[in-house]
């Protein structure tokens, strides 16, 4: 959780859970190469500190209480970013809160408890910290996602929760409404990321969650890619953040060409789409 971050788009991060069980960017077990996530390989740089990290990125950790924590910061609104005067951007705009930038919340598969959660009714002492199947329980979700965001406080902030599994999301919606008879709140702002063409798909899944705004991570982009189609199909998606890689260790950043950037502009400008560039990455190139 970090208040102030130097995260361009937005004010603080906070994670729920820590942890990712793998996406394009970070292959379980991989080489070098095949783990290229920022998240992931700060994660295993501080895999002594367990009370901050999950003990393994590979498997998602639950640490609850961080997002009522976060509910509770000052509100932001029509004030000025003094402690960040180099965004200028978010001046006078609700508290900006990204959710889950060390982490997929929407994990699938085993992930640990962390201790503090009651997972199962008779949880004892001995059974805190064990694995747990069937990946990161609804429940949890609601309990330390959704009802923080619309708490009095909660509902000061705008919270952007940003996943590699839209589809997943879009489930979790449904159950939201569909089980416990409550709706996707308003300043909930669900988002998820796209490297290439092959992911675009994430867009329409995205859309199913019913979110009031949507966005887009196109970032790190790894190749050319057009989403003027995406765009005009879900009309959710109100903001597209893109940017180029970062060498990761051993893990050198993809090419990021100039003209890309370009292309994703105009078309984010013919839909009317707010469009903002966070870095161009380690190795961009124009014109070749």
């Amino acid at each position: 959780m970090s208040t102030n971050s130097l995260i361009q788009w937005c004010d603080d991060t906070v994670n729920p859970v820590m942890g990712c069980s793998g996406c394009e960017l970070w292959r379980k077990g991989g080489t070098p190469t095949e783990q290229r996530c920022y998240a992931g390989a700060l994660t295993q740089s501080k895999r002594g500190n367990n009370r901050v990290h999950a003990a393994d990125f590979d498997t998602p950790e639950l640490f609850p209480g961080r997002m009522t924590h976060a509910a509770s910061r000052r509100d932001l609104l029509r004030e000025r970013r003094k402690r960040h005067p180099r965004k200028p951007w978010l001046d006078r705009a609700r508290r900006l809160i990204f959710v889950s930038d060390m982490a997929d919340a929407l994990s699938e598969g085993p992930y640990r408890d962390s201790g503090n959660y009651e997972t199962a009714a008779n949880q004892t002492m001995a059974t805190r910290g064990r694995l747990h199947d069937g990946g990161i329980p609804f429940e949890y979700l609601k309990s330390e996602i959704i009802d923080p965001v619309r708490s009095d406080k909660g509902l000061r902030h705008a919270w952007l929760w940003l996943t590699k599994r839209p589809r997943r999301m879009a489930e979790f919606s449904a159950w939201l409404r569909d089980k416990r008879g409550t709706p996707w709140p308003e300043n909930l702002w669900a988002g998820t990321s796209i490297t290439t063409r092959s992911t675009l798909g994430r867009v329409r899944d995205l859309e199913k969650v019913g979110a009031a705004v949507a966005f887009l991570s196109v970032e790190p982009q790894w190749e050319e890619i057009s989403i003027s189609g995406v765009l005009a199909a879900c009309p959710s998606v109100k903001w597209v953040i893109n940017g180029g890689e970062s060498d990761q260790g051993e893990a050198k950043a993809h090419e990021f060409k100039v003209e890309w950037v370009r292309s994703l502009r105009e078309e984010c400008r013919r839909g009317g789409t707010a469009f903002f560039l966070k870095q161009l990455g380690s190795r961009v190139t124009q014109g070749g």
